[in-house]
């Protein structure tokens, strides 16, 4: 049964910690290495699956932009303009919210 967070009762699930033990070793080395910088096929198939909340956990903001990049791909160009753009802005709006 599923709490409101989206995970079990039992708390399984609902964490980054539970997320890295699903990857397995190797999937959570693939995982480490996005941020690295280039990224292959394999690490792009990992990033596609992955819950948001362990994108952000393993690798951040250039994680989410990865995946971004991944769901955007297949729209026409002047739709990725427009997502680049906006997210161009809510950078720059957040900017001071950096941790």
């Amino acid at each position: 049964m599923q709490d409101r967070r989206g995970g079990n009762e039992a708390g399984h699930g609902s964490g980054s910690t539970c997320q890295l033990g699903v990857l397995g070793p190797a999937g959570a080395a693939a995982a480490r290495s996005v941020t690295a910088g280039s990224v292959d096929q394999g690490e792009r198939r990992l990033l596609a699956a992955m819950p948001l909340h362990a994108i952000t956990a393993l690798h951040g903001e250039a994680g989410l932009r990865e995946r971004l990049a991944i769901e955007t791909a297949g729209l026409p160009e002047a739709d990725r303009e427009q997502v680049n753009r906006a997210l161009d802005l809510a950078a720059r709006l957040h900017a001071a919210d950096r941790r």
